[in-house]
This record gives C-alpha cells, sequence and structure tokens, in this order.
C-alpha cells in the first residue's frame, strides 16, 4: 500500500465535497476514475484498462458487496450513480488534477499497484459519498465511456504512462 494514494484521493474528494453536495463529490471520483481508465486505454489499449482498471473497480465493488453482505444478511439495492463531472468544472479540474498526481506518483513506483490502489481509493470515496453501492454493470459502463470526458481538449494532461 502507498499511503501517499491515499491522502492525494483523500485530499481531493475534501476539497470537491468543500462547498458542494455530495453528488458533486461522487461526480468527480467518477470523473476520476473514468479519466485513469482512459489513460490506460491510450498507454496499452482496451485489454488492458479492462484488466487493470475495469478489475481493479469489480474487484472492489464486490469487497464493498460482501462487507454489506455480511453485516446486513442481505444484499443492498443498488444506489444510482450520479452524474460525473462535466470538463469546465471545479470538480472535474479537481479529477484532473488527482489523476495527474497520481500518475505521477505511479511513474516513480514498479509495476502497477498504484493504479490497482488508486481505483480501489477512489471507489471506495465514490461509494462513501454516495451511501450505497452502484450496480457493477451500470458503473462500468459509465467507466469505459469516458472518451467524452476530454474531447473538447481540456482536461487532464495526457503523459506518458508506462504500464509496468
Amino acid at each position: 500500500m502507498f499511503p501517499v494514494v491515499t491522502t492525494l484521493v483523500r485530499s481531493a474528494v475534501a476539497l470537491a465535497a468543500d462547498g458542494a453536495d455530495r453528488a458533486a463529490a461522487a461526480g468527480t471520483c467518477l470523473s476520476a476514475l473514468r479519466l485513469l481508465r482512459q489513460l490506460v486505454v491510450q498507454a496499452d489499449g482496451e485489454v488492458s484498462a479492462a484488466t487493470l482498471i475495469d478489475g481493479s473497480v469489480g474487484a472492489c465493488l464486490l469487497q464493498h458487496k460482501l462487507a454489506a453482505l455480511k453485516d446486513s444478511g442481505s444484499a443492498p439495492p443498488a444506489t444510482p450513480l450520479p452524474a460525473p463531472s462535466l470538463p469546465g468544472t471545479r470538480e472535474y479540474a479537481l479529477a484532473c488534477d488527482l489523476v495527474d498526481n497520481l500518475v505521477m506518483v505511479h511513474q516513480q513506483m514498479p509495476g502497477n499497484q498504484v493504479l490497482v490502489q488508486a481505483c480501489a481509493e477512489v471507489l471506495s470515496a465514490l461509494v462513501g459519498q454516495m451511501d450505497g453501492l452502484p450496480d457493477s454493470g451500470t458503473l462500468l459502463d459509465l467507466l469505459r465511456d469516458g472518451a467524452a470526458d476530454t474531447g473538447d481538449g481540456t482536461g487532464v494532461s495526457i503523459r506518458a504512462l508506462p504500464l509496468h
């Protein structure tokens, strides 16, 4: 585990939630996940994104669902997802900054564990902001549709993302 990843995610979500509602902070989390996935697609293709990002998100969501099942004895109903943050908004800028910082940390560490941990941390923050668990299929579909996020040329700077 990399404590810096936890700190970066918590700080970005706290800033997004400051002066905004929880849906806006959740939108920041969704945008960050979409941007991370987009960077992996650009760096190494759809298969790597499906393995690294989708797999990490799916595994973390399953852990949350199993914990909820253990606590309550029944599977929780799916909570509707808020909309991702829109380019040009404060929350989207925070998502872009978070992803840039996570990529810088990833570049300094061996392996891809920073990206895996980042997905888990951001998803956990999303669940916390939503006060519930999203449907996994709906969430993954939303993440895969993230190419529209930077269509206007603004947003996250495209860094070289070496996958180890």
